[in-house]
């Protein structure tokens, strides 16, 4: 459950970082190249891989959110006998 919860920990931080990154570097460009304005290459790569990366981070959030309520709800769901 300790692991769980630091892989939890750094999958919050990697996302956050990653967000405040793009924010801070990249604020008025979205990772999807627009024909209207003209863009740099280096900020829309550096917009696409910031984005993966907030988006890897999130699923990997929710998929230890997931664990975590799973791991606390089975034993009630299975009617384990209570510890003595």
């Amino acid at each position: 459950m300790r692991r769980l919860l630091l892989l939890l920990a750094i999958s919050v931080a990697v996302f956050a970082a990653a967000f405040a990154a793009r924010m801070a570097f990249v604020p008025n460009l979205v990772a999807v190249a627009n024909a209207e304005e003209a863009q740099s290459i280096w900020a829309l790569e550096t917009a696409f891989l910031l984005q993966s990366l907030e988006n890897v981070a999130l699923l990997a959030a929710g998929l230890m959110l997931a664990l975590i309520i799973g791991s606390l709800i089975w034993p009630k769901l299975r009617g384990s006998p209570p510890k003595a």
